[in-house]
């Protein structure tokens, strides 16, 4: 199964009497998971004008691959242990209704660069650091550092058995990446985190099941370290803690990805919109504070409407990320 994975005709499906000749069509589908283009400018001898452009996406095989722009040709392909029932299956090959899902998600990368010159060079302390969820094909998020495009280093991984993330369901919510009020480096500089829906519960898959009954996973919101994957903060219906505040309204998974807002202009994230897939769209207030104590005193999630009617004629639910406008009225900003 490794052999196949990796590209061989173990199958002598083309019938030329070899198995370690490569199979005509190495590259799985990609059905959600988009082509992200990482930039990383006058690296080499590639300039600014003509830059050193990667390409990355995921694929059903489980694989999360970065090709060259300039040639087309894969630089390397990152594949998670967990995902190994998905390569028997493929290579099985069997007639199924049952699609087989991998990295399904769409990725999304963090980029530093640090004396702003358009160039993302490691060896001067630039940073890119690569997120990829599984959708469908599980409830995990990876982190890579491509700082590097041609070393790529494993960064972190979370999934519903790391510490904090019980509730984490199907990896549907994008991250996105941002910086809050009060977490900041030793030096009092914001620090980078990934705020994402808590995912999908594979039971809103019923159509006959009103979405009113609530869910038995991703029911929430995290905020994670950019960098090490640590919990920062989240809201779910677990207990309150230092980094958890509690909601018992959120009776629903979390699939589509938040819209963050910078209500003040100081480039930091201090409001949170989202809506889950029982049809109900939230927001989260976060007023500075020093994390992470201080965020139960004054941090806080409202409910700001349903639009589920709780039959199956009504039954709505949200899967995208709402669109917020910022304006004025009379010289008073609201959304």
């Amino acid at each position: 199964v490794i052999s196949w994975a990796i590209g061989y005709d173990v199958d002598d499906v083309d019938e030329d009497g070899s198995s370690t000749d490569n199979r005509s069509w190495l590259l799985a589908d990609i059905l959600h998971s988009k082509p992200l283009v990482i930039n990383y400018g006058a690296r080499g001898s590639f300039t600014l004008a003509t830059p050193d452009l990667r390409i990355v996406a995921g694929t059903n095989a489980g694989f999360l691959h970065m090709f060259g722009n300039s040639d087309g040709e894969e630089d390397w392909a990152f594949f998670g242990k967990e995902l190994g029932a998905v390569l028997t299956a493929r290579k099985e090959n069997f007639s199924t209704a049952s699609h087989v899902y991998g990295i399904d998600a769409p990725t999304v990368v963090y980029t530093k660069d640090i004396n702003f010159d358009g160039t993302l060079d490691s060896s001067a302390g630039d940073k890119a650091w690569l997120y990829a969820g599984l959708r469908r094909g599980g409830r995990i998020i990876y982190a890579l550092d491509v700082s590097n495009p041609d070393a790529p280093a494993f960064l972190w991984q979370i999934d519903e058995t790391t510490a904090g993330f019980s509730e984490l369901g199907l990896t549907f919510s994008v991250p996105v990446v941002t910086k809050i009020p009060g977490y900041v480096d030793v030096n009092g500089i914001p620090k980078p985190v990934l705020i994402f829906g808590a995912g999908y519960d594979l039971n809103k898959d019923a159509h006959d099941a009103i979405a009113a009954a609530g869910d038995t996973m991703g029911r929430g919101v995290f905020v994670v370290d950019a960098e090490t994957g640590a919990l920062v903060w989240s809201v779910t219906p677990a207990a309150d803690s230092a980094t958890n505040l509690q909601e018992t309204g959120l009776i629903h998974s979390v699939a589509g990805s938040v819209t963050p807002l910078d209500s003040n202009g100081d480039e930091l994230t201090d409001r949170v919109y989202f809506g889950d897939t029982g049809g109900n769209l939230w927001r989260i207030d976060m007023p500075y504070n020093t994390l992470p104590t201080a965020s139960q005193d004054t941090w806080r999630i409202v409910k700001m409407f349903s639009a589920n009617g709780g039959t199956q004629r009504t039954d709505r639910r949200f899967f995208n990320a709402p669109d917020v406008v910022r304006t004025s009225l009379e010289g008073n900003p609201f959304d």
